[in-house]
């Protein structure tokens, strides 16, 4: 936290901050301690400081630098990009967000929905998918078949998990095609 020092610009961001730190901290520390199927992280802390922070952004349109809500999301990125290395060669980091932010009231519909890994192909869901497909998307990530909604981006993540050696000639058999994994990122706008 020392390296963003907007993040102690008082006593509720500061505690928000160490909060968010703390939770990476523990993430980490999973990681490191052995071999994990599926490890999932909520940062309530990062909304709570979203909404505290947005107003002085509202419609200013540029980053100086010099704001808490600003170096919160830099901290995070730099701490998200720890944890990706921590990761095993065959691992996905998966995150999402809810919702975006339109004001310090009022909630975006459009949130973000990315997946970093082995064989994850680059580029985009096409259109702007569902978040409540999110859970079917993830199942199928992890080779679990449901019958729950599919809502934009599940013909991209069959793609990604056809892309996996095992996966791929399963899905051989099926008619699924067979491709080459590409670039490791990859991010889709949701809606």
């Amino acid at each position: 936290l020392a390296r963003f020092p907007a993040l102690a610009h008082d006593r509720d961001t500061k505690k928000f901050a160490e909060t968010i730190a703390a939770e990476m901290d523990a993430a980490e520390r999973i990681v490191r301690e052995g071999e994990i199927d599926f490890l999932f992280l909520r940062l309530e802390a990062l909304d709570l400081l979203t909404h505290a922070h947005f107003g002085p952004l509202d419609g200013r349109g540029q980053d100086d630098g010099a704001g808490p809500l600003l170096d919160t999301y830099r901290y995070v990125d730099l701490r998200l990009a720890v944890l990706d290395g921590l990761l095993d060669r065959d691992d996905w980091l998966v995150y999402l967000s809810d919702h975006g932010i339109r004001s310090a009231m009022q909630h975006e519909e459009d949130a973000i929905f990315a997946v970093l890994g082995e064989g994850v192909p680059t580029g985009r869901s096409p259109g702007k998918p569902a978040l409540r497909g999110v859970p079917r998307s993830l199942a199928a990530m992890l080779g679990v078949e449901t019958d729950w909604p599919e809502t934009g981006a599940l013909p991209w993540l069959e793609v990604a998990v056809a892309a996996e050696p095992a996966m791929a000639e399963a899905k051989a058999t099926e008619g699924a095609p067979d491709i080459t994994p590409s670039e490791p990122t990859v991010a889709a706008r949701a809606r």
